[in-house]
C-alpha cells in the first residue's frame, strides 16, 4: 500500500517545537477509515499505544473520503491528562491538507473513561477547527483490543 508519513512533535534548539516526519509502516497509506475499529487498528499497528507508559495523543488526518493522509503524535506527557495544542493540530492538518481528523489517546493507567477536562478540550477543539473547515470525527481512548468513543457514547445516551 505504500508508505505514509508519521509525524511527531519534537523540541529542538531553544525549546522550539517542530514536526518530525518518518516513514510509517505502510499499513495506512490510502487506507479508508470506515469506522472507529479501522482507526484503532491503524493506530495500534503504527504506534502500539497499549504498551506505552506515558500518555500520548494521536491524530489521524484524512481527506473528504476518510482516506488516511497522515498519522501524528500531537502530544505526550504524564499518564493523567496530556494537553494538546489546538494550534499544532491545525498546523498539522494543514501540512497534509486534511479536512477530517480523529483524535485518540492511549490509556496507560487503565482508568478507561473520559475526564471532564478531556471532554471540554474535545468540544473546544471541534468548535475551533470548524471555523477552518476541519471536522473532528471522534475522540477515542485506545487499549490493545478495545476502544472508547465520545461520539458512540453520545449516541448510546440518546
Amino acid at each position: 500500500m505504500g508508505t505514509v508519513k508519521v509525524y511527531s512533535l519534537e523540541y529542538g534548539l531553544e525549546g522550539m517545537c517542530c514536526l518530525v516526519a518518518r516513514e510509517g509502516t505502510g499499513y495506512a497509506k490510502g487506507y479508508t477509515i470506515e469506522n472507529n475499529q479501522t482507526a484503532v487498528d491503524i493506530l495500534n499497528v503504527t504506534f502500539t499505544p497499549s504498551v506505552k507508559v506515558n500518555q500520548y495523543i494521536y491524530m489521524i488526518a484524512c481527506d473528504r473520503d476518510m482516506k488516511v493522509l497522515g498519522l501524528f503524535i500531537v502530544a505526550s506527557g504524564e499518564p493523567k491528562h496530556t494537553k494538546y495544542s489546538i494550534k499544532n493540530i491545525i498546523l498539522s492538518v494543514m501540512l497534509c491538507r486534511a479536512v477530517n481528523i480523529i483524535i485518540a489517546r492511549n490509556d496507560p493507567e487503565g482508568e478507561w473513561k473520559f475526564t471532564k477536562d478531556e471532554l471540554a478540550d474535545y468540544h473546544k477543539l471541534k468548535d475551533t477547527v470548524r471555523s477552518v473547515d476541519i471536522k473532528v470525527k471522534d475522540y477515542l481512548i485506545l487499549s490493545e483490543n478495545e476502544y472508547l468513543s465520545v461520539e458512540e457514547q453520545k449516541k448510546q445516551s440518546k
